[in-house]
């Protein structure tokens, strides 16, 4: 949560120079706060992120389950979707370049 800010800072100065904005902030649950969401609103984008289990009023209409299906409003189910896309996308590249850490059992 603290590297959201400085993210966003330097994200918006990138974009800005070629003339574009961050429209959304695709994240998962452990970025849910109230803080982040105001943080990201600063900039114009709009907070992708789902709420767990255990908020009461929750600040969007999205969640998880416990058997990781995404739930909520449409447009913001397929708009998680694809951070889902991009970090299988980065766990396929990373096995491909053998940069995971090994498992060794026995």
């Amino acid at each position: 949560k603290v590297l959201v800010k400085p993210l966003l800072r330097k994200a918006s100065r990138l974009l800005r120079l070629h003339g574009k904005r961050i429209s959304h902030f695709i994240a998962d649950s452990q970025y849910y706060s109230d803080e982040v969401f105001k943080a990201i609103k600063r900039y114009g984008a709009e907070p992708v992120i789902p709420h767990s289990s255990k908020v009461k009023e929750p600040l969007i209409n999205l969640y998880v389950t416990k058997r990781f299906r995404v739930k909520g409003e449409k447009r913001l189910v397929e708009l998680y979707k694809r951070r889902m896309a991009v970090e299988r996308t980065f766990k396929a590249s990373k096995l491909e370049l053998s940069m995971e850490k090994p498992k060794w059992r026995g």
